[in-house]
């Protein structure tokens, strides 16, 4: 049953753009697929569950039908791949300070599709805050901070935790696209040069 629909519900959820191709792929033996960093205790090739079928709008898997957890006949059929356009987290990398007095201060945005669009404020703490300044080339952040915004202005990160010692955002823990609306995440920096 793993099609387009599943694969979009997966790239959408991991924040990668959308879906390129959705097809089983390999036995449930095959390691090829295996990302390094799994959790605890799983074995290469572990299936977890069969006869997956989205609507293609879900927020995630969970809310797909599905067969029982753990329980599947999948010996021989092959394990779901998804190769996602990869357009999604990688937007993270463009980023910018808008509105602020320099070029260091004002409200945190991302570039998706060809649009800036805000990160919710939320989640928004120092942490993250000293990612972005150093990210941007700015000196240290001196303040953490939302802003209120308008209902059309867009918000593209819906939450985003940091523990401050990453080189960018993608590295933090991020949630992306669609989120609801609500204060936009703002910052002030250092400018390049002051302590």
């Amino acid at each position: 049953t793993w099609g387009p629909r599943e694969a979009q519900v997966v790239c959408r959820y991991l924040g990668c753009g959308s879906p390129l191709a959705a097809a089983p792929g390999g036995s449930p033996g095959d390691t090829a697929g295996d990302a390094p960093g799994d959790a605890p205790g799983d074995t290469p090739g572990q299936v977890w569950l069969e006869q997956v079928s989205c609507e293609g709008t879900e927020r995630n898997l969970s809310q797909c039908r599905a067969g029982p957890w753990r329980e599947h006949t999948c010996a021989q059929g092959g394990v779901a791949n998804v190769t996602c356009s990869g357009s999604g987290l990688a937007d993270l990398t463009h980023l910018r300070l808008a509105g602020g007095p320099h070029r260091c201060a004002g409200r945190v945005q991302v570039l998706h599709e060809g649009r800036w669009g805000g990160v919710c404020g939320l989640t928004w703490a120092p942490p993250a805050a000293r990612v972005t300044c150093r990210y941007l080339g700015c000196g240290p952040a001196l303040h953490a901070g939302q802003v209120s915004v308008g209902k059309e202005e867009l918000t593209w990160v819906e939450s985003l935790r940091c523990n401050g010692s990453e080189g960018n955002l993608l590295e933090c823990q991020v949630k992306v696209w669609g989120a609801p609306y609500c204060p936009h995440a703002t910052v002030t920096c250092a400018q390049p040069g002051e302590a």
